[in-house]
């Protein structure tokens, strides 16, 4: 047993030593952050960005999907009510998509206080 436990113990102590290298080498590593996104406020817009980037062509394609259920509704009023309430929705859609868009662009200019003011005007004596 004792021929079996330092070899043992040996290869335990010695890969925990060399098991830590890498740790030193990743640390001292830096990666470029491919979002380019460097702040929460900057995250939210982003964020918001993309979901208006995605809201649009739904909201499209709900439009053309409204118009081709009052095109072959063919005079049914269930048919006509349901076409409405697509339209209704892919609307509301739509513009809560661009209410959410300007809102947060809004709240990003107000917390970090870019985008108020005249510009740089001549000062006056």
């Amino acid at each position: 047993m004792k021929i079996f436990l330092k070899p043992a113990i040996f290869y335990i102590y010695f890969s925990g030593i060399l098991g830590l290298v890498p740790l030193a080498v990743v640390r001292a590593a830096s990666l470029p952050n491919p979002l380019n996104i460097g702040s929460i406020p900057d995250l939210l817009v982003a964020m918001a960005g993309f979901v208006f980037a995605i809201a649009v062509p739904v909201s499209i394609l709900m439009f053309v999907y409204a118009g081709f259920l009052f095109m072959t509704s063919s005079g049914s009023p269930e048919k006509i009510k349901k076409a409405k309430e697509v339209l209704l929705f892919a609307v509301l859609g739509l513009g809560l998509a661009i209410l959410a868009e300007s809102l947060v662009l809004v709240i990003k200019s107000f917390l970090l206080g870019s985008g108020g003011g005249a510009g740089g005007g001549a000062r006056v004596r």
